[in-house]
């Protein structure tokens, strides 16, 4: 008898996967006795999907370096006949279709984007530009013949831990993906802003990834002050766990910034290239700092669009003011 199987393929990143997760949960709860196999094509996501509950199989390609990695991974899950192929939303149509052919499934899904008319993919819905991804990916469901869930939340559980370290601070993190480094707010209002919390008697952390050591030097004011410290260095388990416990997260519109908000912390993003409609920190306890001045070229980190400029003319007019003014508003909606 051939086992019920169901394959996702997923190549974005971080934030989203989180902002599929709603979908995936839904399907697996819907298909218990179903098996799940992932493809994912970004190895950086590898250690967050992990977490995900449910998966027979996870699969790891870098479509950027090594697109063609799929295929090999075709190769060995050749034999087997999945009841759905689904690809995350956000995938190009034409890609989805040609990747479609290198796997055997009942029923082949994804959203159709621009005008390239599918021929392998056989359920296909709109892809809404203006609609933010979690609600886009949900409609996936309808393909696959499921109701979509009340509220799509993205949401990320923790194994309990003993620590408490972090507790009640204010945790802020100023880089992102260095590709992406047009989103930083610059490093030396966040200096300016951890200063101000400092002084109200606040406890504030920095993290810093690998890729973002040469912004420690805008906190050099700050080392050896009561209250506050650089976390450098950190495996991926202390992070999450850090981010769980904050009082606040503050980025510069970051990947970890949609981690805190499945986290169920509270989130503040400053987000100037992109298209909040479409890709803030889904949560209900999340909030954005946007420009205040009207720009043409804003959002450019849309498909198919342009990717930042050196001089950033979104992130540069927002001025500590308005972040604080912003932060005072979210604390004030959450409880004692």
């Amino acid at each position: 008898m051939r086992s019920e199987r169901i394959l996702i393929i997923h190549t974005w990143g971080i934030g989203d996967w989180l902002f599929f997760k709603p979908t995936f949960d839904h399907i697996r709860e819907s298909y218990p006795h179903h098996s799940i196999d992932v493809i994912i094509g970004t190895p950086g996501t590898k250690a967050i999907v992990s977490l995900a509950e449910g998966i027979s199989e996870l699969h790891v390609f870098d479509v950027r370096s090594k697109p063609l990695g799929i295929v090999k991974i075709a190769a060995k899950l050749f034999r087997r006949k999945y009841d759905f192929l689904v690809f995350t939303a956000g995938i190009s149509t034409k890609k989805a279709d040609l990747t479609a052919l290198l796997f055997r499934a009942k029923v082949k899904i994804a959203l159709r984007t621009g005008e390239y008319t599918p021929h392998i993919l056989n359920a296909t819905s709109n892809y809404d530009p203006t609609a933010h991804m979690v609600e886009n990916n949900l409609k996936l469901l309808s393909l696959i013949g499921l109701n979509q869930p009340r509220v799509g939340f993205p949401k990320l559980v923790l194994q309990e831990s003993t620590s408490r370290a972090g507790e009640g601070h204010f945790l802020i993190h100023p880089g992102c993906d260095k590709k992406n480094a047009f989103k930083r707010w610059p490093t030396e209002r966040f200096a300016d802003l951890a200063e101000e919390l400092l002084a109200k008697g606040e406890t504030v952390d920095v993290v810093l990834g690998p890729d973002e050591g040469d912004l420690e030097a805008a906190f050099d004011s700050l080392k050896g002050r009561q209250g506050f410290q650089i976390l450098k260095h950190l495996k991926l388990q202390e992070v999450l766990e850090r981010i769980s416990r904050c009082k606040l997260f503050l980025n510069t519109d970051s990947g970890l910034s949609h981690i805190a908000a499945a986290l169920g912390r509270p989130v503040l993003t400053i987000s100037g290239p992109a298209d909040p409609r479409t890709t803030r920190p889904y949560s209900p306890h999340s909030f954005l700092v946007e420009p205040t001045i009207q720009l043409a070229c804003r959002p450019c980190t849309v498909p198919g669009g342009r990717q930042g400029c050196e001089e950033r003319p979104c992130v540069m007019s927002i001025d500590l003011k308005m972040v604080e003014k912003r932060m005072k508003e979210l604390l004030a909606t959450l409880p004692s």
